[in-house]
């Protein structure tokens, strides 16, 4: 594809403070030119969350006269702002579940929710029977999180919403590293995950390719694009704009040197955020306010190094560990 015949570039870089490349926003040029060459009116957004990602789909939406219809359960202001400030937009708040079969209209679909085999399973059918309904093809279909540590490990928002036989065996506030297929005593941390990687109808990449092996499934196409926690894209080889969207997707399809990149990213990510939580507590243990005070003293006042040195040092370095607030909690509770 030569460069006058590339779609029109709507990428907004991300606002991305902590560098972990987290967001949906981060495929800009693959997102914005797959809902170009394939004539999207009406985008269907599943987990919008404080509307990160929303309000550049709006600027997207405003160059093309489109519509974004974002489903999140629990609206945060961000989101409802962006509602009163776009007519364009329409927020429902509900389950992915159950928006998807009442939403108005839509041909393309981002979803980025709830990261486990159930949902994602059951997101992709009603998704299809919703087409099936209309007598139309399958959506344009992107989905985030297909990446580790997702694609072969659930990780729940709300557990209690997953029926019991669909649900893995989960452990509360844990670590995950992508050399432990079990729980690992340092790493990212997640609220709620499966206590093991593997095995059947566990993770978003499972979801999606047992799926595919489903009659709903038959005739679709899958793209993977294995960076920033990875996205997988579906689309119908049937639809006219099948070919305009594999030749925009296929160079970064399972593409091994973006492979080789996102691991040594994840591994830096990890390293990074056991480095950053050591530095936390540190900065916060008895011992080292002992060192400041004597620090201040010997200095006339100024130590040479605060809690605020080594705090700013890792918002600058990020990311700040997602547990930090437990470890204060904690180191508090012991020093009280």
């Amino acid at each position: 594809m030569s460069p006058d015949d590339r779609p029109e570039e709507t990428f907004i870089p991300p606002d991305d403070r902590y560098q972990w490349g987290a967001s949906i926003s981060d495929y800009g040029e693959i997102l914005y030119g797959s809902l170009d060459v394939a004539g999207v009116d009406t985008v269907l957004e599943i987990g919008a969350f404080q509307g990160r990602l929303t309000e550049a789909l709006l600027d997207w939406a405003g160059r093309h006269d489109s519509q974004v219809v974002a489903v999140e359960t629990d609206p945060t202001e961000e989101l409802r702002s962006l509602q009163a400030a776009h007519p364009e937009l329409t927020v429902i708040e509900t389950t992915s579940l159950e928006a998807i079969p009442a939403a108005p209209r839509f041909d393309a679909v981002i979803v980025d929710g709830d990261h486990n085999w159930f949902t994602v399973t059951r997101e992709l059918e009603a998704i299809a029977a919703r087409a099936g309904a209309e007598g139309s093809a399958f959506p344009l279909t992107m989905l985030h999180d297909i990446g580790w540590p997702h694609a072969r490990r659930d990780t729940y928002y709300a557990p209690e919403r997953i029926p019991d036989e669909f649900r893995q065996p989960v452990a509360r506030e844990v670590w995950l590293d992508p050399s432990e297929p079990g729980l690992a005593k340092s790493g990212l941390f997640y609220d709620c995950a499966a206590v093991r990687e593997g095995g059947p109808r566990n993770g978003t990449l499972t979801a999606v390719e047992d799926f595919l092996a489903t009659e709903a499934g038959k005739g679709l196409e899958f793209a993977v694009i294995p960076a920033f926690f990875g996205l997988g894209v579906l689309w119908p080889e049937s639809a006219s704009w099948s070919g305009a969207v594999s030749t925009l997707l296929s160079p970064y399809d399972r593409n091994p040197l973006l492979m080789r990149l996102e691991a040594n990213r994840v591994q830096h990510l990890v390293r990074r955020d056991v480095q950053a939580r050591i530095l936390h507590q540190l900065a916060h243990s008895g011992t080292f306010k002992a060192a400041e005070l004597m620090s201040k003293i010997r200095n006339l006042g100024t130590p040479a190094v605060s809690v605020q040195d080594i705090e700013h040092a890792i918002d600058m370095g990020g990311p700040r560990p997602a547990d930090a607030k437990k470890l204060d909690e904690m180191l508090a509770e012991r020093d009280g």
